[in-house]
């Protein structure tokens, strides 16, 4: 008993095989700072006895946390018993559990071992059969175990809130950055149809108001031939009656003008026929 309490407080780093099998686990566990913090990771192995991940935080050796299979509804205390590399972001941690009873619901390598020992330990084609039995009787309860899992002691709240919490954010997150995309794609069409329609109606008022411009015109020009042929026709005949007293003016002038150079060049003509006869 004291080897199994020794073994059950300070559990060996590499006590037991280890399985590269990946479950999905949920960790509340104080960072190096002691603020507390919870994260959905994957395993890269486990063992009867721990598992190996990665985790987004700085966490230190030593350091005790809760670790959830959500899918088994199973939770138990751990400590970070070994502090690996660091790639990118992630942190590969090894983790000891406290509760070593079946916690994955996978079958680990040293429970196949024995079983392959006591198959060897039996006599000649009883034991194989018998171990065949074990065997597929193990597996049809493993498989009854999956389908109906047992009951188990109540889920800490907070971590299955949490996850609920993480999944909701991770979700929204998604469908807020899908809702944004779809939202600036939706900008650019709906302004380059406004761009194309603006364009279109400015075109469209252009044409109309050139061609208004045009019939106003027409019509400005249409409606003033008459009174510019009225215009001109008063003008034309105002010059010809003016032109015609001119010539009138112009007639009588030189009729005058005639009849005074007749005068003249008959006294002359007068004078001169006088002072011939005197000679």
């Amino acid at each position: 008993m004291s080897n199994s309490a020794s073994r059950k407080s300070f559990p060996e780093k590499r006590s037991a095989l280890r399985a590269p099998v990946p479950v999905d686990v949920v960790l509340r566990c104080p960072d190096k700072s002691g603020k507390s913090f919870i994260e959905k990771t994957r395993t890269v192995d486990i063992s009867r006895t721990g598992a190996r991940t990665t985790v987004g935080h700085e966490v230190s050796h030593g350091t005790r946390l809760q670790m959830a299979v959500p899918h088994r509804k199973r939770k138990s205390w751990a400590t970070i018993a070994r502090i690996g590399s660091k790639s990118g972001n992630q942190l590969e941690i090894g983790i000891a559990l406290d509760d070593t009873n079946d916690f994955w619901g996978v079958r680990m390598p040293e429970e196949a071992g024995e079983a392959a020992r006591k198959g060897n330990g039996a006599n000649g084609n009883a034991g194989r059969k018998e171990t065949k039995k074990a065997l597929e009787l193990a597996q049809e309860l493993l498989a009854s175990a999956r389908r109906n899992p047992p009951a188990e002691e109540e889920e800490d709240a907070s971590v299955a809130q949490a996850e609920v919490r993480a999944a909701i954010e991770q979700y929204t997150l998604e469908a807020l950055q899908l809702l944004n995309d779809q939202t600036a794609a939706m900008m650019r069409n709906l302004q380059e149809l406004i761009a194309r329609q603006t364009e279109e109606h400015l075109s469209r008022c252009v044409e109309a108001a050139v061609q208004q411009v045009e019939e106003a015109a027409r019509d400005v020009t249409n409606r003033s031939r008459p009174v510019w042929e009225e215009r001109i026709r008063s003008a034309t005949d105002s010059a010809q009656e003016q032109l015609r007293a001119r010539l009138k003016e112009h007639e009588a002038t030189l009729a005058t003008s005639a009849v005074k150079a007749r005068r003249d060049l008959a006294r002359k003509l007068a004078d001169l026929s006088s002072a011939v006869a005197e000679d």
